[in-house]
Parts: structure tokens; sequence; C-alpha cells
């Protein structure tokens, strides 16, 4: 199977123009013919969650070390947008469209404490490699002391967190106002309905 921009080409020998009736059957058996992407279902956006989930924490835990992994990072998911786009558009059978409000709670609570665990990976990082911080703190490195105002940052910045956490919905308020309204219209129109069809 060949494709064009307004030819589909079957065989070697048949070929049809786009948009006729033979055309659609056409591309529809071959499009049926590709292999499902990611095994289909909900399987199929495992391997994507779990890849950006590693890469997300790669670049978190350990940004401080090597500050240009957001760069590198994001010129790769650049690179996989294309490279993917391409996969689905010709080499795969396209997924079916699923409507979704947001990441799954799971991935998004793998997140949520990779982002914790990160705040303390830097700090170490942070505290252990860099003069700077001893400095101007005015303590000796590698003491009890330096290490105290280390707990003391980490628990400042994840107190923050979670306080920032809890004080941004994750709905903004308009949306929960209209879906209440509309839960509400929908109510009253299937009650005046089943009183119609009583009378």
């Amino acid at each position: 199977v060949k494709r064009n921009a307004s030819t589909l080409e079957v065989d070697n020998d048949k070929v049809y123009i786009e948009g006729s009736h033979e055309w659609w059957m056409a591309k529809g058996a071959y499009e049926a013919s590709l292999e499902e992407y990611g095994g289909g279902g909900d399987a199929c956006t495992v391997d994507d969650y779990q890849e950006l989930v590693l890469q997300f924490s790669f670049v978190t835990l350990f940004g401080v070390a090597f500050p240009l992994t957001g760069l590198l990072a994001l010129v790769s998911n650049i690179v996989e947008i294309y490279i993917d786009s391409y996969k689905l558009c010709h080499n795969m059978r396209r997924p079916l469209a699923q409507r979704v409000s947001s990441i799954p709670d799971t991935w998004l609570k793998i997140l949520k404490i990779v982002t914790l665990i990160c705040i303390v990976t830097n700090i170490v990082i942070v505290f252990t490699n860099s003069d700077v911080v001893s400095e101007q703190l005015s303590v000796e490195k590698d003491t009890s002391e330096m290490w105290l105002y280390a707990f003391l940052f980490e628990h400042i910045i994840i107190v923050f967190i979670l306080l920032f956490w809890a004080a941004i919905p994750s709905e903004p308020k308009g949306i929960t106002q209209l879906k209440n309204l509309s839960k509400k219209i929908q109510r009253s129109v299937l009650i005046s309905n089943s009183h119609n069809l009583q009378t």
C-alpha cells in the first residue's frame, strides 16, 4: 500500500482517487491491518505516561547536579512529538479517542511524591557539594549544624509546596459552578419529562 496526497495505491495494481467510495474502503482496510498502538485500550497510554514520569523524575531529582537536564529533556520531547506523530499517522492504527479531564490520579500521585523526594535530593546535593552554602551560612561543611540548616530548608520548602497544593483547587471555581448548574438543569429536564410521561 502506498499513500499519496490524493491517491491510494494497493498491491501495485489498483489506484483509488481520494474521496471515492473505493478509496475510503481501501483506506479503512489498510488502517485496520496496521498494528494497534501500544496494545490498545488503556494500556497504550501507560508506556507514554511512564516515559514522561521517568523523564520528569530525572530532571527534578538531579537537575541541580546537571542544570542542562531540563533543556535536554525539552529537546527530547520536541523530537519525540514529531516521531510519535509520524508513527501514529503512518505506522500504527489510530487509537480510539477517549475523553479525559486530567492526568489519571495514580500518575498525579506519583508526580507529587517525586516532587517531594526531589526537594530532599536537591537539598542534599547542594549542601554536600557547594561551598557557597557553608560560606553564606557561616558554618563548616559536613557538620551537624549544616545538616540542621539543610533539614530546616527542606521542611520549609515542603510545607510551602503542601500549602500551595492545598490553596489551588484542581478545578477553577467557575467551572465547578457551571458543572453544578448543568447537573441541576439535567435533573429538572428529567423530572419534567417523567411528569409528562405519567400524564
